[in-house]
């Protein structure tokens, strides 16, 4: 970050300072309160290289994951359950066509006609940049000349660029995981239905997995309405590759691993990995593996 500073303009990067139009406001005298005024005086390259290799990569430099994590979230969620603060961001909900909602985190910054917008979208792995400064003359201001706002801006590129994303993202999921994965003595069925990936179906050495998923909450309760007779959704967890099953139509989710093998392995936990670049399903419950057809 090259051209980024706090305080006085370094006389090398005087000759690459931007100036508003406007002369009742470049004559301004700014107090030191205000810098760095959310990326004033900086670049979008430099703020481009911030939000790549420190809130978005997979080893950020100058702070460790976990310091990360802890500092790119909300602390506060607003009563219209769409914006959120934290330290220093403004958060706002994204919500994607499957229903999964997500936190763009956004910082802006003024000084009297330059205005910054810094924001960064975890999950799907890229930010936005945008710095202003007002072309209008006084006169043109007097007369009620618009000015570029950074963060009507961000959403726009915002609006544009995640859902082509989250598109992409699923077009790539259904080619890796949807499919028949079968063994000498096992079948499964993976599906994406109604924004997630279902599986409809899985047996091994003759047993109906999902229906003994079933049998195992009966065991518990008695008897009730199946939970997986249309599948299980397989929610991931944040981790290449491995899923936990859902039921798909209730909200009722007693618990990650309350019934585990020996080795600890949940019988609700499906893992995926490319073995000799074939797509191969792991059910360690069952000794499940099985290759997509």
């Amino acid at each position: 970050m090259d051209h980024t500073f706090v305080g006085a303009i370094p006389r090398n990067l005087r000759k690459d300072m931007v100036t508003p139009n406007c002369r009742n406001m470049v004559d301004l005298v700014v107090p030191a309160v205000h810098d760095p005024a959310g990326g004033i005086f900086s670049t979008s390259n430099d703020l481009a290289k911030f939000i790549h290799k420190v809130l978005l990569s997979r080893s950020p430099l100058l702070i460790s994951n976990s310091q990360r994590l802890n500092w790119l979230r909300s602390i506060h969620y607003n009563t219209d359950a769409i914006t959120s603060v934290g330290t220093p961001w403004e958060s706002y909900k994204a919500v994607m066509p499957d229903y999964a909602s997500y936190n763009i985190y956004f910082k802006g910054g003024g000084l009297p006609g330059q205005f910054s917008q810094v924001s960064a979208f975890p999950e799907f792995g890229y930010g936005v940049t945008v710095l202003t400064s007002l072309g209008s003359t006084d006169a043109e201001l007097f007369a009620g000349a618009d000015t570029t706002d950074p963060l009507g801006l961000s959403y726009t590129i915002h609006n544009k660029l995640a859902p082509a994303i989250w598109k992409a993202y699923n077009h790539i999921v259904i080619q890796d995981y949807v499919g028949t994965y079968i063994s000498s003595d096992g079948i499964a069925r993976i599906v994406y239905e109604d924004g997630f990936l279902t599986l409809k179906e899985l047996k091994l050495h003759g047993i109906d997995v999902l229906l003994k998923g079933d049998h195992l909450v009966w065991r518990s309760g008695g008897k009730q309405n199946p939970l997986f007779s249309y599948g299980a959704a397989l929610i991931g967890t944040g981790f290449p590759g491995k899923f936990r099953g859902a039921p798909l139509f209730t909200c009722v989710w007693t618990g990650f691993d309350i019934v585990t093998t020996k080795s600890g392995w949940g019988l609700d936990l499906f893992v995926f990995k490319k073995v000799n670049g074939k797509m191969t399903f792991f059910y360690e419950p069952m000794r499940g593996k099985l290759v997509k057809q």
